[in-house]
C-alpha cells in the first residue's frame, strides 16, 4: 500500500476538495451580506463579519488557483464513493457514484432518455427510470434541494424536496455536483458526448 501526503494546510485541502460554487450564488450571498449587513444593530455584526469572511474564503482566486496546482500533484485513483467535481477533461471518467449525478444533468438526461448519448457505455445504472421529467428524478433533487435556483427571468427561488428515499448531500457535494453540469453543458455545446469514454462526438 501507497500513500502520499500533500502539503496545502486547511485551505488547500478545503480548496482541492469544494469546487467554485456557482457565480450567480455567489453574487446573491455576497448581496445578501452588503444588504443584512446595513440593516442589523451591532449584535449582529459579529456574524455577518465571519459570514463575510467565509465567502471571500471561498470565492477568491488564490484558493482556486491552489486546487488547480494540488490536484495536478494527485494520483488518478479515486474512492469511487467520494462526490468530487470534474472538468471538461476528465468527466469522461467519472466514477460510478457521479456518474449517477452527471447523468441528471437535464440536458444530458434527456439525450439519454432518446438514446442519443452513451450513458458511460453501459457503466451507468439509472436509479430512478421510470419518471418522465429531469425535475422528479431522485438524484436531481438530492443537488437541487435547498438550492438558489433562477427562473428565465433572472429571479431567484428555492426549493425543497421531501422524499424519504433522497440522501442527504452536504452543500459543497451539491456544488461540486453543479460544477460538473457546467462541464457537461460546455461539452454539449461543442458537440462532445459527456458520458462516452473516449471523448467521442454526439
Amino acid at each position: 500500500m501507497h500513500a502520499r501526503v500533500i502539503s496545502g494546510g486547511d485551505v488547500g485541502f478545503e480548496a482541492l476538495v469544494y469546487t467554485q460554487p456557482d457565480q450567480r450564488l455567489m453574487d446573491y450571498l455576497n448581496n445578501s451580506i452588503t444588504t443584512a449587513s446595513t440593516k442589523l444593530a451591532d449584535a449582529g455584526s459579529y456574524f455577518i463579519d465571519t459570514a463575510k469572511s467565509m465567502y471571500e474564503k471561498y470565492n477568491n482566486s488564490s484558493v482556486i488557483n491552489m486546487a488547480k496546482a494540488l490536484v495536478g500533484q494527485m494520483d488518478t485513483h479515486i474512492n469511487p464513493d467520494v462526490i468530487v467535481g470534474y472538468n471538461e477533461t476528465n468527466i469522461f471518467n467519472a466514477t460510478p457514484k457521479m456518474q449517477q449525478y452527471i447523468m441528471v444533468q437535464p440536458d444530458l438526461w434527456q439525450l439519454n432518455k432518446e438514446q442519443a448519448c452513451s450513458a458511460y457505455d453501459g457503466t451507468y445504472f439509472d436509479s430512478d427510470p421510470d419518471v418522465d421529467k429531469v425535475e422528479d428524478h431522485i438524484r436531481y433533487q438530492e443537488v437541487m434541494d435547498g438550492m438558489l435556483q433562477f427562473n428565465d427571468e433572472g429571479e431567484g427561488y428555492i426549493v425543497s424536496y421531501t422524499s424519504t428515499e433522497m440522501e442527504e448531500l452536504h452543500v459543497y457535494d451539491q456544488f461540486s455536483i453543479r460544477s460538473s453540469w457546467d462541464a457537461v453543458a460546455n461539452l454539449l455545446i461543442d458537440d462532445v458526448d459527456p458520458s462516452s469514454l473516449d471523448a467521442s462526438e454526439l
